[in-house]
């Protein structure tokens, strides 16, 4: 008996090993791939993956699905002349996580964001306007039951010094450094994550006839009822957490995230610009007291000492009806934004040569 027991655990042993292996080589660069949205979109194979070229953006769009869902980067790539347009929104992007990943683009590509817009959105206060040492490498967490943390999302742009540092500066909870430590050393754990979110989509699309009208930026729209009253209790939410924080000061904003990012990105030659998206009349509201508007001036007067521009398009009417889940627009309006966000960036250029 205890011979037989010795064998299993031998033979499960080397199953385990296998798995990694074959995880490792065959799973999981396409998991990265996956989540990587600073990588070169044409690349649609393993080989094109590892042997990504690193080209140097002219563009770099930043933010959450919002923007993921907005910005049609085809058509912007023409519109601009076939700049080197990179949109890198998706959903769950913290603030932590985007600094993070520009940190580890810049450690493999030192001139990534020399010359480079940096484009990032702006909806209001709580957008990168709260303290970085509270941001730093943090992630999307949640903690309801209908919906998951996301620490599979930085895990592209950690090195095993960056893992440390999270242990140590993240303010997130020890569940969600646990899981996001194993996901770093198991191959296989990471791909078990990657497969069961594929199967189960597809079930959803192939068995329930629900389809994911924009997969950009992994918006998702299997779950509309659900994230609808998600959005608009997290909007309730964010009121009252505003209410009850400090009013914006320049100090605060001095430390707060998007000044982290601002000297990132001017420390190695790119420009920072903010750009407005539409919102619906309930996170509008949001912002709607007395407290925010004041802090929005405040804001205004730092962006101005800054020298960061902030743009809004214009002639982009839209109305609550064309809202998918309260969070973003429909993706048919996809291209009449970009168009006019375009109009807009043109106008800074020009200014910019003026000056």
């Amino acid at each position: 008996m205890k011979t037989f027991f010795i064998k299993i655990i031998k033979h499960l042993f080397i199953f385990l090993i296998i798995l990694e292996i074959v995880s490792r080589v065959f799973i999981d660069p396409l998991f990265f791939f996956s989540l990587d949205t600073f990588r070169n979109k044409s690349c649609k194979t393993i080989k094109c993956i590892l042997e990504e070229p690193n080209d140097k953006p002219d563009y770099i769009f930043m933010g959450s699905s919002r923007v993921a869902a907005l910005v049609n980067l085809e058509l912007l790539t023409d519109l601009t002349g076939n700049k080197n347009v990179l949109n890198s929104a998706r959903g769950y992007m913290t603030p932590g996580i985007m600094i993070q990943a520009l940190k580890s683009k810049l450690r493999e590509t030192p001139d990534f964001l020399s010359d480079s817009k940096v484009f990032l959105e702006y909806y209001g206060q709580g957008s990168l306007t709260n303290l970085y040492i509270r941001d730093q490498l943090k992630v999307y967490e949640t903690y309801t039951m209908k919906y998951s943390s996301q620490p599979q999302f930085i895990l592209p742009y950690l090195n095993f010094s960056d893992l440390k540092d999270f242990w140590s500066v993240s303010s997130n909870s020890w569940k969600v450094k646990v899981n996001l430590t194993v996901l770093y050393f198991s191959a296989s754990y990471r791909c078990a994550l990657f497969m069961n979110e594929k199967f189960n989509y597809a079930d959803k699309v192939l068995y329930k006839g629900q389809s994911n009208v924009s997969e950009s930026g992994g918006i998702r729209s299997d779950d509309i009822e659900n994230t609808i009253q998600f959005a608009a209790i997290s909007a309730e939410k964010k009121k009252q957490r505003i209410l009850s924080e400090p009013y914006l000061t320049q100090e605060i904003l001095a430390e707060s995230s998007l000044s982290e990012l601002n000297n990132l990105v001017r420390e190695n030659g790119g420009e920072l610009v903010l750009f407005k998206t539409p919102l619906h009349s309930i996170s509008k509201e949001i912002f709607n007291t007395q407290k925010s508007k004041l802090n929005n001036q405040v804001f205004i007067k730092w962006l101005n000492t800054q020298k960061i521009n902030l743009i809004e398009p214009e002639n982009f009417n839209y109305k609550d009806e064309d809202f998918l889940d309260i969070l973003h627009i429909n993706p048919d309006r996809k291209d009449e934004y970009t168009h006019s966000l375009y109009n807009q960036i043109l106008v800074l250029e020009n200014l910019l040569i003026k000056n």
